[in-house]
């Protein structure tokens, strides 16, 4: 929990060898990171994860996250995961991955057929960019 949380001069980083199989908390991972546009967490392997609370919580210039890879079958608090994020318009997503709460991921979300939604669905596979 909180391994990146205040960096708020951090502008990107590349997790792709971060092995996360055992790891059961990630809240407030990127709590306050300010400087974070966009983030690739599509090899972090999230199989065991029970809490996300505030894991992108302040992320201000956050624009895009790719979340495709991520099972959230264990998550059981996803409590103001994406506050205060309002420039995050894309998300990737992945069929494993189920939202307990969205309730910042507010307004229309259109998929890449041209549906919209008002909530990303739960494990479905597409990428989502805000209206």
């Amino acid at each position: 929990r909180s391994m990146f949380s205040g960096c708020i001069g951090l502008t990107s980083l590349d997790l792709s060898t971060l092995n996360t199989s055992s790891v059961t908390d990630m809240s407030n991972m990127f709590n306050g990171c300010k400087g974070l546009t966009s983030l690739d967490l599509s090899t972090l392997n999230t199989f065991k994860v029970t809490t996300m609370e505030k894991m992108f919580n302040y992320c201000t210039k956050l624009t895009f996250v790719d979340l495709s890879s991520w099972d959230t079958s264990s998550v059981s608090n996803m409590k103001f995961m994406f506050y205060m994020c309002r420039e995050l318009n894309r998300l990737k997503t992945g069929s494993k991955l189920k939202f307990v709460g969205n309730e910042y991921l507010t307004g229309t979300w259109i998929n890449s057929n041209g549906e919209e939604f008002t909530k990303i669905p739960n494990n479905k596979a597409d990428t989502y960019t805000r209206k």
